[in-house]
C-alpha cells in the first residue's frame, strides 16, 4: 500500500490467506484487522515466541522490530452480507541481502527460534485465526480491548499519525471497543479511524 511491497523472497517466509463470511455486512467488521493480530501473536506465543507485542491497526512485532504484517480485502454490501479476505505475511528467515529493500526494522523468527519448521508456524497460526474469526463473528473485538492495550507497542508513548497531506502528534491512550485509536492530543482525546494512514514513534 501507498507504494510500499512486502519483501516476499522466495520459499523463505510465509504468505497466507484466509476466506471469511460474515452476515453483518462491512459495519460488523470494525477491529477484524486488530484480532488477527491478536491471532498471530497468540500462536508465537504458544510456539515460545518472546517478546512479541502489537501495533495498530494491523501489524505484529517481536522485540520492537516487524515481524508480520496484516491487509484486509473485503467485498460485500455494508449493511448485509460480506467476505474478508484475510491476508498474513510472516518474516520467517531472512537473510540481509534479501532484506535490503525494507525500510525499518524487521525481525524474523528463525533468529527468535531456529528449529520452527514453516509447516509448523502456519499450522499454529491458522489454528489461531480460525478461532479468532469465530469468536470475532460472535463479540466482536470489544472483550480484546484490554488484551490489546496490554500488548501495544506504543501504549502510553508519543507517536505522529501519518496520514495523507499531515500528521497528527499525541499520546496512544489504548482503542476503543471498536478497535478505533485513541490519541491525546492537544484538543483532547481524537479517535483514529483504520485507513490510509501510518504510526510511527515521536523519538
Amino acid at each position: 500500500r501507498r507504494g510500499r511491497r512486502w519483501v516476499s523472497p522466495f520459499g523463505k517466509n510465509i504468505y497466507l490467506s484466509l476466506l471469511a463470511s460474515f452476515s453483518g455486512g462491512i459495519a460488523s467488521l470494525e477491529g477484524l484487522s486488530l484480532m488477527t493480530a491478536i491471532a498471530v501473536e497468540r500462536a508465537l506465543v504458544r510456539l515460545g515466541i518472546e517478546g512479541i507485542g502489537l501495533k495498530w491497526p494491523n501489524d505484529v512485532y517481536a522485540n520492537g522490530k516487524k515481524l508480520a504484517g496484516i491487509l484486509l480485502e473485503v467485498t460485500g454490501e455494508y449493511s448485509s452480507h460480506c467476505q474478508v479476505v484475510i491476508g498474513i505475511g510472516l518474516n520467517l528467515s531472512l537473510s540481509e541481502q534479501d532484506a535490503a529493500e525494507i525500510e525499518q526494522p524487521w525481525a524474523e523468527l528463525k533468529s527468535l527460534k531456529p528449529d520452527l519448521s514453516r509447516n509448523q508456524v502456519a499450522a499454529a497460526v491458522l489454528d489461531e485465526l480460525l478461532k479468532v474469526v469465530d469468536e470475532f463473528q460472535r463479540e466482536g473485538f470489544a472483550p480484546y480491548q484490554q488484551y490489546w492495550a496490554e500488548r501495544d507497542i506504543f501504549m502510553g508513548r508519543e507517536v505522529r499519525i501519518i496520514a495523507p497531506g499531515h500528521e497528527t502528534p499525541g499520546v496512544v491512550k489504548g482503542v476503543n471497543r471498536k478497535g478505533e485509536l485513541m490519541l491525546r492530543t492537544e484538543k483532547g482525546i481524537e479517535i483514529i479511524n483504520a485507513g490510509e494512514i501510518s504510526v510511527r514513534a515521536a523519538d
